[in-house]
């Protein structure tokens, strides 16, 4: 038979029901003040501007012997970089896109170590926000940027071949812009998501790159978060940028995927899922004993690079 409740009961039931309820709210509200905190610092989780001071800038030139350059972009914000010439205008070219916290110190000392032995042209321009650089980084910002960048590379040795055709029994010359540069772009890490949306959208615009280096790349940002921060919901607040499983597949050009094996940043299973995707486009070397501060350092990766860059 059933019984009804007492006016007793009932109300320790709506009172532990309430409970229950605020209990669900309060936990709605502490995941939502988290979200909104962490959205307020992923930012500064992805990106860790580096501040070398003028100075320094002067030093790092004089002793790699590279040249100090200010790009003015589009919306007139500036950036600093670096740039070495290569023995042959008409040679290769490498623009290259660092990591996170990487200063652009260091990036230079990472790309002469890497001509050393060669008379590639060399680049590096601190991203937004970074070692000089004006502006606030972001992805649609930095993609951008590279962009323009890749694009002034490819000015120097523009030229204008002309030619004659016969069309409907009439003469007709035509005008084709060539670029004889050689522009590789090569990224790590954080750099391996802007080089390769900058790939993507120069080709969308007809000009394909020499090739694409990437080192200790991540499928998307989203599954490198994840990993680095398991217990905080950050996925969800950068699942729709640098997506590297995306674009990839999309670049006609060759890919060489750089990882080393015991990266505790970025595991080697990143560099992996992305050979799947990318097939016999792309190129995976694996070195043993690298991480991922530390890969530039070895010999493998120079070997790989140099037999790489035509």
């Amino acid at each position: 038979m059933h019984r009804s409740f007492t006016s007793f009961e009932f109300s320790i039931f709506l009172s532990a029901s309430m409970k229950i309820q605020e209990a669900r709210f309060l936990i709605r509200v502490l995941i939502l003040i988290v979200l909104v905190f962490t959205s307020g610092c992923i930012e500064s989780l992805i990106y860790q501007p580096t501040h070398t001071p003028p100075e320094i800038h002067k030093k790092i030139s004089e002793t790699f012997n590279w040249d100090f350059k200010k790009a003015v972009l589009q919306d007139h914000t500036t950036l600093i970089g670096f740039e070495k010439k290569g023995s042959d205008l008409n040679g290769s070219h490498v623009l290259f896109f660092g990591g996170n916290a990487m200063p652009i110190g260091a990036s230079v000392y990472v790309l002469e170590n890497l001509r050393s032995q060669h008379n590639w042209g060399m680049a590096v321009y601190a991203y937004r926000g970074y070692d000089g650089s004006q502006g606030r980084p972001s992805e649609k910002a930095l993609v951008s940027d590279g962009v323009f960048l890749s694009k002034n590379i490819l000015k120097r040795t523009r030229r204008i071949d002309s030619r004659s055709v016969h069309r409907m029994g009439a003469r007709q010359d035509i005008m084709q812009i060539r670029h004889d540069t050689k522009l590789y772009l090569m990224g790590h890490s954080l750099g391996t998501g802007v080089a390769t949306q900058v790939a993507y959208d120069l080709e969308k615009e007809g000009l394909i790159i020499e090739g694409l280096i990437l080192v200790s790349p991540f499928t998307k940002m989203r599954d490198a978060a994840l990993e680095l921060f398991p217990l905080i919901p950050l996925g969800a607040l950068v699942d729709n940028v640098y997506k590297n499983e995306k674009y990839l597949p999309k670049i006609s050009s060759p890919v060489l995927l750089i990882h080393g094996k015991v990266d505790n940043v970025i595991s080697i299973e990143h560099s992996r899922k992305l050979k799947k995707i990318v097939g016999n486009n792309a190129t995976l070397i694996e070195i043993p004993n690298a991480g991922h501060n530390d890969i530039f350092s070895k010999n493998q990766l120079h070997r790989e690079v140099e037999g790489f860059i035509r």
